[in-house]
């Protein structure tokens, strides 16, 4: 592809040298040319990965390549020059993830032919090891042993293996050892996420590099993580039904009820629940749907004041969804326990909460609506509604939108574009981006009837944690200022 291999030399030279300016008219340059957003955040994320040591560095760059994909398509409106400030707009996700990511991409610049583990290819591993490298690379995670993990990741790209066949190994590896706070599975999807945006190929190295050391990371399992096991483990509830099964999928497995129960069934209770929906002939996609939206129903009404629940919160939406990724992409059963992970995570947060959910209450100062029932319009609208934190008057614009069937991915750029304009460092280093992101993936896939439904739980989501981002958006006025990618009037 083309824009792969666009030449990015002035640009790493631009942000070597901390040159504002040039990175914006480099960066407003590429996006000019028709580069896709998530394509150049990819490229940008490749020497990240070789420097980012803290692990922040390349889940902000994979969000602004994913929110800047979205707001390419938000209606460019009728000011003169539209057309190419809708082209222009991911340029302010996009610089402020760049200049956010300097060290690490300067750092990995440096850092092109890391050192890294001799690979253990599949052949050599010991024919009493049960499964194989999956085994290895699990036995590795369970023990902390960095270095074999390192071995056989690198075993397995030495050998060809199919690139979802290396993604499912890590996430079978998870299940053994589910960390609380959700880091390693987090970082697992980051960087598979990186890659996908990239073609995997010969980069696998630098994301297995930056992947390390963040597998073995991570705090205490959730209670309820051992119950998870056990469940799995009792041969009345073998998954291998999900193989074998040849019933056309039913969506009416995974609905509310199922929902209820992983937000406030007893472990057990909710552990039945999860099995006799995909017994049931629910798809795991569909059952990691209602973990998603039960989790999203539970940040969007947690106290924005309450920070440890809303972490946890925020947490367990990006879980859930991760558990979606993984066993949409891998088509394995040995992967479907992270989905009962993950639910148990989620069920976990809102059981410990302390603080009582709310209603958001609309702001004392008041907007104008602009543009009717048009689909710019109520883009504005929402936008504008964000940004003098009137959540209540957001919340209501969204669900006219949503029932009038309007393009859901212009919805998920518009809360991008908000997202996008808070300072990353002060915003708990990009979290209004990470969980625009999330929130935008797991909406767009649901089904239309779902997502002007219960799917509008992602957005509240998103736009309960948009209003309380710093108020600093100076940044986000220089980019826009420079590139003339300015939507709203002053």
């Amino acid at each position: 592809m083309v824009a792969v291999r666009v030449d990015l030399t002035s640009l790493f030279d631009a942000l070597a040298a901390r040159d504002e300016k040039t990175v914006i008219a480099e960066i407003a340059s590429i996006l000019g040319e028709d580069i896709g957003p998530s394509v150049l955040a990819g490229r940008l994320a490749i020497p990240a990965a070789l420097g980012d040591r803290g692990g922040d560095a390349v889940p902000v760059l994979v969000a602004a390549g994913r929110l800047g994909d979205w707001m390419r398509v938000i209606p460019p409106g009728p000011e003169p020059g539209a057309e190419r400030r809708q082209k222009l707009l991911p340029a302010v996700p996009l610089v402020s993830a760049a200049l956010f990511a300097t060290p690490a991409i300067t750092a990995g610049l440096d850092n092109a032919n890391p050192k890294l583990p001799e690979p253990l290819f599949p052949r050599d591993i010991p024919k009493d090891k049960q499964e194989g490298a999956w085994g290895a690379l699990r036995e590795a995670v369970l023990s902390g042993d960095q270095d074999l993990a390192g071995r056989v990741l690198m075993g397995l790209y030495g050998s060809g293996t199919d690139y979802r066949e290396m993604e499912g190994s890590l996430y079978y590896a998870l299940c053994a050892k589910f960390a609380g706070d959700g880091a390693a599975l987090l970082a697992v999807t980051t960087a598979t996420q990186a890659l996908d945006l990239v073609d995997w190929g010969d980069r696998v190295p630098a994301f297995f590099y930056w992947l390390l050391p963040l597998l073995m990371r991570g705090g205490p399992e959730p209670e309820g993580a051992k119950e998870v096991r056990a469940f799995l483990d009792a041969p009345d509830h073998s998954l291998d039904f999900v193989r074998t099964r040849l019933a056309m999928k039913n969506s009416e497995a995974a609905g509310a009820s199922l929902r209820q129960v992983i937000a406030r069934g007893a472990t057990s209770e909710m552990l039945s629940a999860l099995f006799g929906a995909l017994k049931s002939g629910a798809t795991p996609d569909l059952v990691a749907d209602q973990a998603c939206l039960a989790a999203a129903e539970f940040l969007a009404g947690t106290p924005l004041d309450a920070a440890n629940q809303l972490d946890a919160a925020n947490t367990a939406l990006r879980v859930a969804n991760s558990s979606r990724l993984a066993v949409t992409h891998v088509q394995d059963i040995r992967v479907l326990p992270l989905l009962f992970q993950a639910a148990n995570l989620v069920n976990r947060a809102i059981k410990d909460a302390t603080a009582a959910l709310i209603q958001p209450k609309p702001s004392a100062t008041s907007v104008p609506l602009i543009g009717g029932l048009i689909e710019v319009g109520q883009l504005r609208n929402i936008e504008r509604q964000l940004a003098i934190r009137d959540e209540a008057g957001g919340r209501s614009t969204v669900r006219r939108y949503a029932q009038m069937a309007f393009p859901v991915r212009s919805l998920a750029g518009t809360l991008g574009s908000v997202a996008a304009r808070a300072s990353i460092a002060a915003d708990a280093n990009g979290r209004g981006m990470r969980v625009a992101q999330t929130a935008g993936e797991a909406y767009l896939a649901l089904t239309p009837a779902q997502q002007s439904a219960e799917g509008v739980a992602f957005i509240d989501a998103a736009a309960h944690v948009l209003t309380a981002q710093p108020a600093d958006t100076s940044l986000a006025q220089r980019i826009e200022s420079a590139t003339g990618a300015l939507v709203l009037p002053a």
